[in-house]
């Protein structure tokens, strides 16, 4: 039997049948309430959708409280109407509180959901993540884009204004020259290959007066992979079709996709069968994904921290690298590890050394610049942030900084979008800076930590 605190009325025998959602109800005929109150019934269930009998259930800051029937069923009358906060706690569950929105004259229905104790949030058994809305595709990408030349002696970022027949003014033609389409602005759709899609298509249109290339190819890279894949070059408004694999897709909860559109021009296998011409202008890229069959379910969430509160994610001896004595700068990354949900606070730690004999030590110092985890994939390395050192001491630099939820690598990412490029003090935002004709060694530690250890994103 329901029990109500002061105040509060039972509805009656009927009462005890399970709510399927939240919302607002016409009152059941009989039910009389005060003319500026509303009624409530719910229900408390468990992750696996079962009833919690006998949980303690209270309306906050009213006096409205009680405990659920065996079934999990609760109901209230005379509800101070407005919005207000409803808290369940049973044994073995840990407590939970949802919003409620109380009518005057009207029945709310709502359905609490308690975790055992222990549970990390909704992650924390297999799980479906759905962001299909009940669509069979969706567009990630339907934009006039100003393709870019890469990895070239041009600026990184140059505009493609570039003749294709001549690779970096030279007298030959060119059957490599590859430019990368970029992807959506964060006011875009989005532009990740959701979990569950079986296809990405691409259609590449453009207009004669701005690519007087009568075809154009497509290269393009998947998030389990840094391979390109080369697709043979096809008329204006032709659509490239791509099988995913589950590996390819980007999983539920990642905030960046890792996949990678580029055009190019020529036919490889084939090179006389392609027609010289200009890339002047735009193209008009449109890219779908289109839904498979079923939905994953994915893991548990991975328990990345344990009872720790800090964590290295990047040894000292992670794959160090030496420069050679071109002065050009490179960047680090976390060789396949990320930085886990729940991080706060991040140090690194940069240590270099020189080879002995050949030239003389730099006149200045080194300093750590790096590109966050919420950055745009095509940040250059130019562009990348840099703070005021913590710590100096010979040739070692400390850095600490804070971060933010949406600066940490996702459950389930694969790789992170964590850089980071030593670079020469006072040249931080050049690519190339000046230094003494010395090879150097760089070695990076990253620690992250979790300052308030407790439940992380679900």
């Amino acid at each position: 039997m329901l029990v109500l605190g002061a105040g509060s009325g039972c509805l009656g025998a009927k009462s005890t049948a399970v709510p399927t959602a939240y919302g607002l109800v016409e009152l059941e005929p009989g039910l009389v309430v005060a003319g500026d109150r509303g009624a409530v019934r719910g229900v408390v269930v468990n992750d696996a959708e079962l009833p919690v009998p006998n949980a303690a259930v209270t309306i906050i800051g009213t006096d409205s409280f009680g405990s659920a029937d065996d079934r999990g069923a609760f109901q209230f009358v005379n509800v101070t109407a407005g919005e207000l906060l409803l808290r369940v706690e049973a044994s073995g569950y840990t407590p939970g509180a949802t919003p409620l929105l109380v009518s005057a004259g009207n029945l709310t229905s709502v359905t609490v959901r308690l975790l055992p104790d222990g549970a990390r949030g909704a992650g924390y058994r297999p799980h479906v993540h759905d962001y299909w809305n009940g669509n069979t595709q969706y567009t990630l990408m339907d934009v006039d884009a100003t393709v870019y030349q890469e990895n070239s002696d041009i600026p990184r970022f140059h505009p493609a204004v570039s003749d294709v027949t001549r690779q970096y003014g030279m007298n030959y033609e060119s059957s490599s020259a590859v430019y990368r389409i970029p992807v959506p602005s964060a006011d875009e759709p989005p532009n990740l290959v959701f979990p569950g899609a079986a296809e990405v298509q691409v259609t590449l249109t453009w207009d004669p007066q701005d690519c007087t290339l009568d075809r154009l190819g497509l290269k393009y890279r998947t998030s389990a992979t840094n391979s390109l894949v080369t697709l043979a070059p096809q008329a204006s408004g032709t659509t490239f079709k791509i099988p995913v694999k589950p590996l390819e897709w980007d999983s539920g909860h990642q905030r960046v996709t890792f996949w990678d559109f580029y055009v190019h021009p020529a036919n490889h296998a084939t090179a006389t069968t392609w027609k010289p011409g200009l890339l002047l202008g735009p193209i008009h890229v449109k890219i779908v994904a289109v839904k498979g069959d079923e939905l994953p379910i994915e893991p548990p969430h991975e328990d990345f921290w344990g009872d720790a509160t800090s964590l290295v994610v990047r040894k000292r001896e992670d794959a160090p690298f030496t420069t050679a004595t071109t002065m050009q700068r490179r960047d680090m990354s976390l060789e396949g590890g990320i930085v886990p949900p729940g991080a706060n606070r991040m140090r690194m730690e940069l240590w270099w050394s020189y080879a002995q004999g050949n030239g003389t030590a730099p006149s200045s110092n080194y300093v750590l610049a790096w590109r966050p985890g919420d950055a745009s994939r095509e940040t250059p390395i130019t562009s990348y942030v840099t703070a005021a050192d913590k710590f100096r001491g010979g040739q070692y630099l400390v850095y600490e900084i804070p971060l933010k939820p949406e600066q940490t690598d996702a459950f389930y990412q694969k790789r992170s979008n964590w850089r980071w490029a030593p670079a020469f003090e006072g040249h931080a935002d050049k690519e190339f800076f000046p230094d003494g004709a010395r090879s150097r060694t760089f070695q990076l530690q990253i620690t992250v930590f979790r300052d308030a250890p407790g439940p992380v994103e679900e």
